[in-house]
């Protein structure tokens, strides 16, 4: 199945960078150390219906809990294809 790999750069903050929150459709279904991270990875189950649309959105969150929603965020809408 094909799989759908999101890549961001880096969000600075005034506080110590956690990671990164991913979200599609509005839900988090992933939390993310790196600058990248693929929904449908090999051996995963995925959910993904082939010929739908999806948004992804990325937002930084800090140490203290605090997310990036108003300073920095990566947004990605996919066509979903088999």
């Amino acid at each position: 199945l094909p799989r759908v790999v999101l890549n961001w750069g880096a969000a600075t903050d005034d506080k110590l960078l956690a990671g990164y929150e991913i979200r599609r459709g509005g839900t988090r279904i992933a939390v993310a150390k790196a600058l990248t991270w693929t929904d449908c990875a090999a051996g995963a189950t995925c959910s993904l219906v082939p010929g739908q649309t999806y948004t992804y959105d990325v937002y930084a969150y800090d140490a203290a809990g605090a997310d990036g929603k108003g300073d920095w965020a990566f947004k990605e809408q996919i066509d979903y294809a088999k």
